[in-house]
């Protein structure tokens, strides 16, 4: 018998957390009652210190979190305290929504089993979960052997660029793992390759003017224009899979008058971290190049291009057969749900999997889908048990005092 499945089978044979694992089943229906609270309390990125920072700050101190905290930026950090402060053992699920502070907020019932509500899925879900499992913790009286850190985080989404996770992990150096759930379609998926992202601002100027007395003068637009219809012709590599996008495009002021500005964001994707900075280098050329042909079109003063960098999330994998993958899908098998690998995807999890740090994203909290739409749906389903299999996981390696000793080792600080 392996380590894993050794200590798998104690924790499952020791009284209080059966008594967890029970609660857990009967807290369902709280659980749900409780997600549909707090979808309706607006989560856009940037703004989670107006309402979803203090709810959940509010939450994990009504349930008996130890030492909780907002940090300088709004994620909430909330902890089980137990005999030793390491191994510390971080679950997390991320404030903020793709949805605006102003947009209205309301929950249709679908009529099989669903609901239909923008950001209950992700990541309000997995939130929801989180606070039952505190509540099983407290009421089954488990004692980790090392410290459980359960955190709210802000700035995941879009141009905030896990800003949440990045100011986190800058500070704390004591985190040994980390394992950050997202609500997926399948039930018992577990994420363990991450999507490295750059994003760009890319900024063109020029002298500006009127169409007609200034006509022939270089023009940022065209400029743009040139460099998206490079992009077009571009090809990025199926494998590993790779992607670009040329997201937005502002500017100008009106028909008649060559513009003095322009604006696009670029979107560059890919699961190698290699292939992601050679993609970025040959696009960084292409677009050189097209600035240089409208200059070299036109007379006068030239157009320039700025780039500005607006997000950075690091790729990277880990093994299957690393710790933390076999545990979690031994515990999604123990809990009776199937375990499987869900295709590359950028959560919370690339900042600690960038750093070496044993972690990994998972589908928890019941199953959703049309992400980030107004049609995002969300279902009850499994819910009980994504919350089982991460109680296991989590204590499985932080230990449980008088039962099981940590699966985690203590990383360097």
């Amino acid at each position: 018998m392996s380590d894993i499945d050794s200590v798998l089978a104690k924790l499952l044979a020791d009284e209080k957390m059966r008594k967890a694992l029970k609660f857990l089943e009967d807290d369902e229906a709280a659980t749900f009652a409780e997600l549909r609270e707090m979808a309706r309390v607006p989560g856009e990125t940037f703004h989670e210190r107006e309402g979803r920072t203090p709810m959940y700050q509010a939450k994990l101190e009504k349930y008996g979190a130890d030492s909780v905290e907002v940090d300088e930026i709004g994620n909430v950090l909330g902890y089980v305290d137990g005999d030793a402060p390491r191994p510390k053992i971080m679950l997390d699920a991320h404030l903020d929504t793709v949805f605006a502070m102003s947009e209205p907020i309301e929950i249709k019932e679908l009529g099989d089993g669903r609901y239909n509500c923008p950001g209950m899925s992700d990541d309000t879900a997995c939130l929801a979960m989180d606070l039952t499992v505190l509540r099983a913790i407290r009421h089954a009286g488990l004692v980790p052997h090392g410290r459980v850190m359960i955190t709210g985080t802000v700035r995941h989404e879009g141009e905030g660029d896990l800003g949440g996770m990045k100011t986190l992990f800058a500070r704390d150096k004591t985190i040994d793992a980390c394992f950050c759930s997202e609500t997926l379609t399948k039930p018992g998926a577990i994420i363990d390759t991450a999507i490295g992202v750059h994003r760009y601002e890319l900024v063109f100027k020029g002298p500006g003017g009127h169409s007609w007395l200034d006509w022939g003068r270089p023009n940022p637009i065209q400029a743009l224009c040139r460099a998206g219809a490079a992009l077009s012709e571009l090809r990025a590599p199926a494998e590993p899979k790779t992607s670009f996008n040329l997201g937005t495009v502002t500017g100008g002021t009106t028909v008649n008058a060559i513009p003095a500005e322009c604006r696009a964001k670029l979107d560059i994707r890919s699961v190698s971290a290699d292939v992601l900075d050679a993609l970025d280098a040959q696009i960084h050329k292409l677009v050189d190049e097209a600035v240089a042909a409208e200059n070299a079109r036109w007379t006068g003063d030239p157009v320039t291009v700025e780039w500005r960098r607006i997000g950075d999330r690091p790729a990277g994998s880990v093994p299957p057969d690393s710790l933390v993958v076999q545990l979690l899908w031994k515990a999604t098998e123990a809990v009776g749900l199937t375990p499987s690998h869900w295709p590359p995807l950028g959560t919370n999890a690339n900042i600690p999997i960038s750093m070496g740090i044993p972690s990994t994203g998972f589908g928890g909290g019941g199953i959703g889908g049309n992400l980030h739409s107004p049609t995002e749906w969300y279902s009850p389903q499994h819910s009980a048990k994504h919350a089982q299999r991460i109680l296991l996981t989590v204590f499985a390696m932080t230990g449980l005092k008088g039962v099981t000793e940590p699966l985690a080792k203590i990383r360097d600080d």
